[in-house]
This record gives C-alpha cells, sequence and structure tokens, in this order.
C-alpha cells in the first residue's frame, strides 16, 4: 500500500460523551476497521483518546478504557481536551457545565495512566503511550 501505520480518533467510545461533541463512532464499527487493517498488513494501529469531554467520568472513561484494550493498539494518544469556543467554532454548540471540573479531570488522567501502565503500555512523553513490543 505504501504505509504501514494508521491512527484512529477515537476519543470516546460513550455514547453520551460522542453525542455532546458530535463525533459519532460504534465500537463495533472500530474494530472492523482495526481487524480489516491488520489483515491488510498494517504493522501499527494508533488510536487517540480525549479527556475532559462533557458528561465523561471516570467509570464511563474506564469502560472506553476496556474496549480499547481489547482491540489491543500499539499506541495511545491521551490529551486533554481544552474548551476553547472562542478560538473553535465547533465547541459554541458545548455547553460548558456539562464538562468535568478540573479535578474529576486529573482523576480521569491518573486512572487512564495507571491502567495503561497495568497492561504493559510504556509512557513515552506527551501524552503518548506504547506497547514496548
Amino acid at each position: 500500500i505504501g504505509f504501514n501505520r494508521a491512527s484512529l480518533g477515537i476519543q470516546d467510545f460513550d455514547p453520551d460523551v460522542q453525542r455532546a461533541v458530535h463525533r459519532i463512532q460504534s465500537v463495533e464499527e472500530t474494530r472492523r476497521v482495526v481487524d480489516t487493517a491488520r489483515r491488510l498488513g498494517f504493522e501499527s494501529i494508533s488510536f487517540d483518546l480525549i479527556y475532559g469531554l462533557p458528561y465523561q467520568r471516570t467509570e464511563t472513561f474506564n469502560a472506553t478504557l476496556d474496549r480499547v484494550l481489547e482491540m489491543a493498539p500499539d499506541r495511545l494518544s491521551v490529551y486533554s481536551y481544552a474548551h476553547l469556543p472562542h478560538l473553535f467554532k465547533a465547541q459554541r454548540r458545548i455547553d460548558m457545565f456539562t464538562l468535568p471540573t478540573a479535578d474529576e479531570k486529573l482523576d480521569l488522567l491518573a486512572m487512564t495512566v495507571e491502567r495503561l501502565v497495568a497492561e504493559g503500555y510504556v509512557y513515552i512523553g506527551m501524552d503518548h503511550f506504547a506497547r514496548p513490543d
């Protein structure tokens, strides 16, 4: 094909979060893309996750991590959501009162780092984690 890596912008699999950010993507659809990419010989699959989105809670993001880890991506990027509606027009549709507090965001990050490290991912810097193999 000429390239051997694929990156998928998952963000979060929770339906309430997806509706709030107007980005619907099912677990099944994502799993089909990952399976197809691996079957076609892609050597590296990467997922982008975002914490701090509307309606996110540690319980719901933990469920997203369960689904993500089942698909065993080679790399993960875990970005912090920055609510800047004055810069990004699309963010004006997001109700700021549905966003996690600063403390809740820290809890989301801590839980995510703990889970990924426990699953064998290595923190390689700047929000990125990789499997050592």
